[in-house]
């Protein structure tokens, strides 16, 4: 009788002890300083760079892009990964990662080249976890 609680609590410690190692931390999040237009200019791709501290997945929660076009027109594009995040690859390696976000008809003026300004926002939980938020800005050039 001992020594089956014995395993079973033993069983119960390694499973706690281990799922904290499950969850990857992001030590290194970029913004690359190029993005392309789509055509039309409805739209950029941005591209970026992320490190973690161990192998897994983080989430990619959103890009939003703003840029002045004269004095009173703004355009404002934006990627949002939604309820479904988009899970990159992560690890102690530099892993590239790459979103289109596209402009808003209802109040926005078309993307052209030049600056802009880039929030990128990831997760880095897995599992359902709660993990956290890793917000990172840039001036970006489209071309």
């Amino acid at each position: 009788m001992k020594r089956t609680m014995l395993s079973a609590i033993g069983i119960g410690m390694l499973a706690v002890a281990a799922s904290p190692a499950l969850a990857s931390e992001i030590t290194a999040l970029t913004i690359d300083p190029i993005g392309t237009l789509v055509p039309g200019h409805t739209g950029v791709t941005i591209t970026g760079k992320v490190v973690c501290d161990i192998t897994g997945t983080v989430d990619l929660d959103f890009v939003k892009v703003t840029q002045t076009k004269k004095k009173t027109q703004f355009g404002f594009a934006s990627f949002f990964a939604g309820e479904a995040l988009d899970a990159i690859p992560c690890g102690p390696f530099i892993t590239s990662w790459v979103a289109t976000a596209n402009i808003s008809f209802s109040g926005s003026a078309l993307l052209h080249k030049g600056k802009a300004g880039v929030q990128v926002n990831f997760f880095d939980s897995e599992f359902g976890m709660s993990g956290d938020d890793h917000l990172v800005t840039a001036f970006v050039f489209l071309q």
